[in-house]
């Protein structure tokens, strides 16, 4: 009930919150991160704000309260985001086979590579995290390995569309 606050009834998001659709997200992503904000390596940054609130959050989840939450996400229909972003799918697609070696070819998420599923993900919180990522808000802990892959991932991506100026 305390997680419907920010992400939603049906755990579907709220931009408002700046709160991810946590619905059809894989589990082993979702206890992750839970115990990687409850740890301290999420959340830490100074202008992560709602980062730290998340952080604060998953610190009060306490023996199985972690997998049961996980669990009682797994069984909620994620339906098909609202929004689609403004950028053209087309170009997309050819930067997204870098991605794909972590992600799967559908963003459908690989475990094996720590790479959590995008899909079903709203576009303007995945285009928030690329720019946490690049501007080090997200994944400058020394513990968050696959942090550290996707901030230079975030630049390459950068420097990519700076050769179309």
């Amino acid at each position: 009930m305390t997680c419907m606050g920010c992400h939603g009834m049906k755990a579907e998001g709220s931009r408002n919150f700046k709160a991810p659709r946590l619905a059809g997200q894989t589990p082993w992503y979702l206890k992750r991160q839970l115990v990687k904000f409850r740890d301290g390596v999420r959340g830490a940054h100074p202008q992560d704000l709602e980062g730290a609130q998340m952080a604060a959050m998953a610190r009060m989840l306490r023996g199985t309260a972690t997998d049961d939450v996980v669990a009682f996400l797994a069984t909620l229909d994620p339906g098909r985001p609202p929004d689609a972003g403004g950028g053209n799918a087309a170009n997309g697609a050819e930067l997204f086979a870098i991605c794909a070696t972590c992600h799967g070819p559908s963003a459908e998420g690989l475990e094996a590579q720590k790479g959590p599923r995008l899909s079903h993900q709203h576009s303007w919180y995945l285009e928030r995290q690329l720019s946490n990522f690049q501007e080090g808000r997200r994944g400058s802990h020394a513990s968050d390995m696959e942090g550290q892959q996707m901030a230079a991932i975030a630049d390459l991506v950068a420097y990519i569309q700076s050769l179309d100026q």
